[in-house]
């Protein structure tokens, strides 16, 4: 879907840059799921330049016979959903505060998708802040107004010097406590909050609750420059609302007040050593998806755990090993649910227990995996030593559908992994869909066997991304 929306978009943009295209002809010509994603981009430019010549109520005029007139409300409602942003773009010292308004954008293009636009609360429901500003307290009245019940998912973020080189202002603190306060009349509704603080400790939440928000499913809280009494406070209740399940934990997060037996999904900034990691994995009996980084210069106190770790609900596991090996961990767990697992090595000197760990792990949990994903960052070139990680766990990989290698692939991987019966070779995955091998140069794989990769003849593949780095 994706590739089908970028063509569409580049050959009517084409058209546009060459005045042979108008919003109606894409309108006529796109499939109506394709719409929103493609047109709303250019919709406003449209209106932009029909204000600039002069037109004082501007007005797209839509061919009423086009596919997106046929739909429902309440499908092209769904359908809209599509265009809202779902992550923060990066916060440069260039770039202006983001003000994401698609929902107006919308409401905007003709009549009848300011009626849906204006009739689907959901549209509304998600709440961009960035580097809060004065127009951003008229933009949240309006989406709280317009949201009607819905439940709210926030993301409000404050300058981080960081990534800009410049501090927030006093201004900033003082409406972020004037945003609080409008969200915080709606607390009830409260089930997704991002919330980024890079100055002291906010008035607004002194008063705060768990009461307050008892609908709060996912959590991602920053709160670094607050004094301690204030920021313990406001985890604590937080965390504490019994419908959390999914928690992001900033670098700075401390193991204090966190519900590990209730969540469900955990992404880990920390760095723990491996028997932390485990002691934690022990206590999240209903845990699905989780993300973690186990190192040997951890971030939080070590701690000492021998027992072996059963996670019967776990799908999706990401694990990033820093300055150690994860063959310990993989000893002590069983997961017989596992579907996608991603390994990421940094600076590792020795893989040599790894991959026969992973093969037993797999193996003793008897689960089927789908999706593989391995990575590893400041290593020397050595294709053997990746090709035997991959060869020895293969075995227990044969339901593999999408393999992604960040790593030094010679001629050997990258024939394993695309083989086919013309070349009298069984593939180790003979059900591969989709094989991904990034930052790939060309001077580690010979041109055919590139073109080889790409072009498999294996009927089951259908995304083959073979040069999605340099090519030297």
């Amino acid at each position: 879907m994706e590739c089908i929306v970028q063509k569409l978009r580049y050959v009517w943009y084409k058209r546009w840059n060459a005045g042979k295209a108008s919003l109606e002809d894409l309108v006529s010509l796109a499939p109506a799921r394709c719409l929103v994603i493609i047109a709303m981009p250019y919709a406003l430019s449209q209106l932009f330049w029909r204000r600039n010549a002069g037109e004082s109520s501007p007005q797209v005029m839509l061919h009423t016979d086009a596919p997106v007139f046929r739909l429902p409300a309440e499908l092209l409602g769904v359908i809209f959903l599509f265009a809202l942003i779902d992550e923060w773009e990066p916060m440069t010292e260039f770039d202006d505060a983001a003000f994401p308004v698609e929902p107006v954008v919308l409401s905007h293009v003709c009549r009848l998708w300011r009626d849906v636009a204006l009739a689907h609360s959901a549209l509304w429901s998600t709440l961009w802040i960035d580097r809060p500003r004065k127009a951003h307290l008229p933009m949240v009245q309006l989406w709280l107004e317009r949201s009607a019940s819905c439940s709210l998912s926030i993301s409000l973020r404050q300058t981080d010097y960081a990534q800009t080189f410049s501090n927030p202002t006093q201004e900033e603190h003082d409406l972020t406590d004037q945003i609080l306060l409008l969200l915080l009349g709606h607390t009830h509704r409260w089930y997704s909050l991002r919330l980024s603080f890079t100055t002291s400790a906010q008035q607004a939440l002194a008063s705060f609750s768990t009461g307050d928000a008892s609908m709060v499913q996912h959590v991602s809280l920053e709160t670094d420059r607050w004094d301690c009494q204030s920021a313990d406070a406001f985890h604590s209740a937080l965390y504490s609302c019994p419908s959390l399940r999914r928690l992001n934990l900033p670098s700075s997060a401390k193991n204090e007040h966190i519900p590990w037996s209730q969540l469900t999904h955990i992404e880990s900034a920390p760095e723990w050593t491996l028997d932390t990691c485990l002691s934690i994995l022990s206590s999240c009996s209903t845990l699905q998806s989780a993300s973690l980084t186990c190192s040997a210069d951890p971030d939080w106190p070590s701690v000492s755990f021998s027992e072996c770790v059963s996670l019967p609900r776990l799908v999706s596991l990401s694990i990033t090993g820093s300055r150690t090996d994860l063959a310990s961990l993989f000893d002590r767990l069983t997961l017989p649910n596992l579907a996608s697992l991603s390994l990421e090595y940094r600076h590792v000197p020795h893989l040599d227990r790894d991959p026969h760990s992973l093969h037993d792990l797999l193996a003793r949990s008897h689960c089927n995996l789908t999706a593989f994903s391995l990575h590893e960052k400041a290593r020397a070139m050595d294709t053997q030593r990746h090709l035997r990680f991959i060869a020895t766990c293969a075995p227990q990989m044969i339901g593999l559908l999408s393999l992604e290698l960040q790593v030094d692939v010679g001629d050997a991987l990258a024939r394993c992994s695309t083989a086919t019966d013309r070349e009298h070779e069984s593939p180790m995955f003979p059900g591969l869909k989709s094989l991904s091998l990034v930052g790939l140069r060309r001077k580690q794989v010979a041109q055919g066997n590139l073109v080889d990769t790409r072009h498999s003849q294996r009927p089951a593949m259908y995304s083959v991304d073979s040069l999605a780095g340099p090519c030297d």
